[in-house]
């Protein structure tokens, strides 16, 4: 298990485009990001469902790399740092009818820092906008009003968010910006 980063006190954390090198770290955040935010008793999920997950399990480092590496101009990640030491990332995807932010995670230690929306700035500058940009949350996530800042809107659209072996699932909610060249 990693020790717990304490995180400095009016520290400038760097952003950057995610490397093949920080694939472990990214899992990492993903672990703890769900492990503080998903088990949700309303919604029936628990902290061992996302714990089955395993996050952090080689070929999961495995497969973020392979992402990374893999990229080829549609999908891109980025990563903030403290130190060397990923403490959130990005992803973004570039789609035909709209680009999709696929995750956007910092570690609970760094949350209400801005590194959230610097994270999501990154990928929305990346994005471009041309086109709708959509994401799906958690309806219960604190996340959603970081979103609204960027002017991300709920939708009504039907979506399925991740389930787990026990049968719960995360209740996920459609949000979605419109371009100004809309």
């Amino acid at each position: 298990m990693r020790e717990k980063l304490e995180p400095a006190k009016e520290k400038a954390f760097r952003v950057e485009s995610a490397t093949p090198d920080v694939a472990a770290g990214i899992a990492h955040v993903r672990n703890m990001t769900w492990l503080a935010t998903y088990p949700n008793k309303e919604a029936g999920v628990t902290q061992e469902d996302i714990l089955a997950k395993n996050f952090e399990n080689e070929d999961q480092v495995q497969r973020w790399r392979k992402t990374i590496e893999s990229t080829t101009g549609e999908r891109k990640l980025w990563v903030a740092k403290d130190g060397g030491i990923v403490i959130g990332y990005s992803q973004g995807k570039k789609g035909s009818a709209e680009n999709e932010i696929l995750g956007l995670y910092v570690l609970p230690e760094y949350q209400g820092k801005g590194l959230g929306g610097k994270l999501l700035k990154e990928a929305l500058d990346w994005l471009g906008d041309e086109k709708p940009v959509s994401l799906t949350v958690a309806t219960y996530s604190p996340a959603i009003q970081v979103y609204k800042k960027y002017g991300f809107i709920e939708t009504d659209d039907a979506v399925s968010g991740p389930t787990f072996d026990s049968g719960a699932r995360i209740p996920t909610i459609k949000m979605i910006k419109v371009n100004r060249g809309e």
